[in-house]
């Protein structure tokens, strides 16, 4: 899936801009609803307040924005997901740092939404209706996903790594380039205008085969453990090995570097930036740093990377790769990307992502 952006020598140049169009702005979607009518607007306004109240408490949410069949498909949902997690956490990490497609409407009146984390390549499957039985718009269907339940179309087996730690490539291009291409496998099933008989689930097969569901919830659980392990070692000094301590100690410095206008300061110090990168990380206001937040942790024995999303625009990335020089860590190398970069120019050839 990944390999084929090392031939595009030229696109980097193309995500820098889109950086710098995008970080101007707090957008949640990596792409729009594919139709204006007024039912798709009111639909959206619908779920970006449900977004927006879920990073806080998602129970809180749910009550307003979800019918009460989908408030019980949640306990099922946090029992499966988060058996040692706290599920108010673990949904907020979620939902801070997901990206949204969004579906056509189908035949049964429901708007297809989806919630992508990419940092956990899981998915939240989500149908809305705008008027559901005089109480305004409604989450009525919901189900949680491997991120290869949707590359796949349901056809196992499903791999529990994140599809961006498969390949040798650079993270933090990796990372943009699964999901490009696992949005557009989104919209592929859930914008083809096929009909169904009954349920949104007819889109994908094995949706409705609770066996096969079972399987997914734990690899779904094990991919988000995963994920929440990192920022866990991002900050606490795991017992028997504490070789990531310079690591730990040096990126939140680089960071409040940033937040203090030390941009080229640093990028002095950080040699393997590229020219045109240095010119995007220049550009973005100092207080704008603030907003990142951890989203993985990848500690080694001579380097370590850390990414981080950007808090009020999670379209927004930061890569940021560390050095083990004797026992304190060097920063190596910056990266500013965005997802929406990303997905516009894979969309315009979609075999080059998938």
């Amino acid at each position: 899936m990944l390999r084929s952006f090392r031939a595009r020598g030229n696109l980097f140049p193309l995500l820098l801009v889109g950086v710098l169009l995008l970080s101007q702005t707090a957008a949640f979607a990596v792409e729009t609803p594919p139709a204006a009518d007024q039912e798709t607007v009111v639909i959206s306004q619908a779920v970006l307040s449900f977004l927006q109240a879920a990073q806080d408490d998602y129970r809180a949410a749910l009550q307003k924005y979800a019918n009460e069949g989908t408030q019980k498909k949640y306990e099922e949902l946090d029992a499966a997901l988060w058996p040692v997690t706290d599920p108010v956490k673990g949904w907020s990490f979620f939902f801070n740092t997901c990206v949204i497609s969004f579906g056509k409407s189908l035949p049964t009146g429901q708007v297809p939404v989806a919630f992508y984390n990419p940092w956990s390549d899981v998915f939240l499957l989500t149908v809305w209706r705008a008027d559901n039985a005089g109480r305004g718009t409604m989450m009525t269907g919901s189900d949680v996903v491997m991120g290869d339940f949707v590359r796949q179309q349901g056809k196992p087996p499903f791999q529990t790594s994140r599809i961006w730690m498969r390949d040798d490539m650079y993270r933090p291009v990796a990372v943009g380039i699964a999901t490009a291409g696992t949005v557009l496998a989104f919209e592929k099933i859930f914008r083809s205008g096929a009909t169904v008989k009954e349920s949104w689930r007819e889109l994908i097969p094995n949706l409705k085969d609770p066996k096969i569901l079972e399987a997914n919830y734990y690899g779904a659980g094990a991919m988000l453990a995963e994920n929440l392990k990192e920022l866990v070692a991002a900050t606490v000094a795991v017992p028997a090995d504490d070789a990531s301590k310079a690591y730990r100690e040096r990126f939140p410095r680089v960071l409040r570097q940033m937040n203090d206008g030390k941009m080229a300061e640093l990028l002095t110090e950080a040699s393997g930036t590229s020219p045109e990168m240095q010119a995007v990380l220049l550009k973005m206001p100092a207080q704008e740093w603030k907003n990142f937040r951890i989203t993985s942790f990848l500690p080694g024995k001579t380097k370590c990377l850390v990414m981080l999303s950007k808090g009020n625009d999670p379209d927004v990335y930061l890569g940021l790769l560390l050095t083990l020089s004797g026992k304190e860590a060097k920063l190596e190398r910056m990266d500013l990307f965005s997802f929406q970069s990303f997905y516009e120019e894979f969309a315009k050839n979609p075999g080059g992502a998938v």
